[in-house]
């Protein structure tokens, strides 16, 4: 006695073809079994994989069945494992046919502004990665900078603490008409050497900025103001 198998849920409909071929299992392009099915999106209709990548070749954009225009093709994972449960052994003869591999992933965008978008995507990712190298520079001169930054707020802080002092004496000095004038006369006579020391010590901050020797900064420039 021989028991038949019980009835699939196809078969019970009358789906199924005259070999027994589930026809959603069926490329409506190539005719044959669906080898790595992608699924078109937004239409929803599947095809072989190779199939969609020929068609695409030939500068075709719209579904093969339904002509709608494809946005999106990925590989469906759920009817990949219903055909390859079922029609292993002919799936594997056609591979071999073909001369192709298995497809494990596959995901293709076709509008225009997608493509678009990843080449956007692309520009600024390379535009980040060249950013450290261009910010090197900057990081090399910003210790400089804050050197001479800090040299020139010393040299302005020493002028004020001489203009102190003079007016200090100024104050406190008696009420002779000739201290004030005194007083002045010896403001002028120091000024030059003042400018001169904070000339040098400038050319010397500068000097050694370009050529990158700090140390002269200590030897030579701080000793000018001493």
């Amino acid at each position: 006695m021989t028991t038949s198998s019980p009835p699939t849920e196809a078969s019970a409909r009358g789906y199924l073809d005259e070999d027994g071929t589930d026809p959603l299992m069926i490329c409506s392009t190539c005719l044959d079994t669906l080898l790595d099915p992608v699924t078109v999106i937004p239409c929803g209709h599947s095809f072989c994989a190779i199939c969609v990548d020929r068609w695409i070749e030939l500068g075709r954009r719209t579904c093969p069945l339904c002509g709608v225009p494809m946005m999106h093709i990925a590989l469906s994972y759920v009817l990949k494992s219903l055909v390859e449960r079922q029609h292993t052994l002919a799936l594997v003869k056609r591979r071999e046919t073909l001369g192709v591999d298995e497809l494990h992933y596959y995901s293709r965008d076709l509008l225009p502004e997608s493509r678009a978008l990843q080449h956007i995507l692309r520009i600024a990712d390379s535009a980040l990665r060249r950013l450290p190298a261009r910010m090197r520079p900057l990081d090399i001169l910003a210790p400089r900078f804050l050197f001479v930054s800090f040299f020139v707020l010393f040299t302005i802080f020493f002028c004020y603490l001489q203009l102190i002092g003079f007016s200090h004496l100024l104050q406190d000095g008696d009420n002779s008409g000739d201290l004030p004038l005194e007083i002045l006369t010896a403001t002028l006579d120091r000024l030059p050497a003042l400018v001169a020391k904070v000339f040098c010590a400038s050319f010397v901050i500068f000097f050694a900025m370009l050529t990158g020797w700090q140390h002269l900064m200590f030897r030579h420039g701080v000793g000018l103001l001493v």
